[in-house]
């Protein structure tokens, strides 16, 4: 499955920069201009990773993301900042709004790459929900199957662990 990144900045040249960078990445690209923007195309479509400069003028990007986590708790949300600072960068990530810190000037490289492993992750992150739910669909299962047929279950087994059938009685 194709991930699906919204990149939001309220200056237009930053957002132009960020789809010349994944121009040739296989992922799904949104750029929203500011905060309103971002909101409204999570609200229309799936998004899997936000990554949201912090200084802009109606809503600075740590506030947009705890609205992303409130609303969207699912999609890995990075921040983005030309003026790093520390006090920030600790904020974000110990209340658990980012998964991640970036400064501006970007690498195009680091910040492909880290996409990338982020993407890795979300789809890590699918799989052991779909195998979580494979698991539990199993259980009930049988549980089903030891409430229909108590004795199912309880098998006799040799020294060495081997299941031991009396043919006789069929």
């Amino acid at each position: 499955m194709q991930a699906s990144i919204l990149f939001v900045d309220d200056d237009p040249n930053v957002l132009r920069a960020l789809q010349r960078c994944m121009r040739k990445e296989p992922h799904r690209c949104f750029y929203a201009e500011g905060p309103e923007d971002g909101l409204d195309t999570l609200a229309q479509e799936e998004i899997d990773l936000v990554v949201c400069d912090h200084f802009m003028p109606v809503m600075d990007g740590l506030s947009f993301l705890k609205k992303v986590k409130l609303s969207f708790p699912e999609v890995v949300r990075i921040l983005m900042t030309g003026l790093p600072e520390l006090d920030l960068a600790i904020e974000a990530i110990n209340e658990g709004e980012v998964y991640r810190f970036l400064t501006k000037p970007w690498s195009d490289a680091e910040l492909r790459l880290t996409l990338r492993q982020l993407i890795d992750y979300i789809d890590l992150r699918r799989d052991n929900q779909r195998l979580m739910h494979m698991v539990h669909k199993q259980r009930d299962f049988i549980e089903q199957l030891n409430k229909e047929h108590p004795q199912i279950f309880d098998l006799e087994r040799d020294e060495s662990g081997a299941i031991v059938l009396d043919l006789d009685e069929y």
